[in-house]
């Protein structure tokens, strides 16, 4: 069995690269990256214990520019919006090492300067309850209107307003400039189900595989709107 393990490691190393490695490149792919798609933001950032000690890996962030500005304005789901045929739309993505006030902040901050975003007045974000999230959002947009995913609430409000008549009931909290009714995540969920595979490969493997993935699909549906 020791050796099956050893040998398919072997196998995918020689296929997608070495993990370790793979990490040691990511500033050469940034240069590529930045090279090739002027104008857009590619950030990495790392830390270092000391001065003198090695960088580790902290965060990857990119926003291309062609996919910051467009026609209509999209409701942003996280780093997924949608656009003017109410469809799913990739905006931005970011690998961090973990879900926390410190991550958060500083993929808004970014996020928030691409899409010119100011103080969020007339934005939506609908998210899950991720740890930190709703702090980073308070801070870096204080007046954007935050939606929690309607499946994720507690099961026992649910049950207790379900007896009630809810037609329309949920456009009474939201806000005065918010022309969205969504009130779920699904958006978010798709990307996520749609990237599941590639999430098990090396980080530059990966981030290609997301960049590729998302450039096909919009060839894709610009070809198919146009015949």
């Amino acid at each position: 069995m020791a050796k099956c393990r050893r040998a398919k490691k072997m196998v995918k190393d020689k296929l997608v690269g070495n993990f370790v490695q793979k990490f040691a490149m990511l500033w050469d792919y940034v240069y590529e990256l930045r090279l090739k798609n002027p104008r857009s933001t590619i950030k990495m950032a790392l830390n270092r214990i000391t001065s003198e000690s090695p960088p580790d890996f902290k965060r990857f962030y990119v926003c291309f520019e062609a996919l910051k500005r467009g026609p209509f304005k999209g409701e942003l789901l996280a780093a997924v919006g949608r656009d003017g045929n109410y469809q799913m739309y990739l905006v931005a993505w970011v690998i961090v090492k973990g879900e926390c006030i410190d991550s958060w902040t500083w993929f808004l901050s970014l996020l928030t300067a691409d899409l010119r975003m100011k103080d969020g007045f007339g934005y939506t974000i609908i998210s899950d309850q991720q740890k930190g999230l709703k702090i980073a959002i308070n801070d870096i947009l204080p007046r954007v209107e935050h939606r929690n995913c309607a499946r994720h609430l507690d099961e026992g409000v649910v049950k207790e307003l379900f007896s009630k008549n809810l037609k329309a009931w949920t456009k009474a909290f939201q806000g005065l400039h918010s022309v969205s009714d969504i009130i779920d995540n699904n958006l978010c969920e798709a990307f996520n189900s749609n990237i599941l595979e590639s999430r098990f490969n090396s980080i530059i493997t990966m981030l290609e595989e997301i960049r590729v993935n998302m450039i096909t699909k919009i060839v894709a549906k610009r070809k198919q709107f146009s015949s």
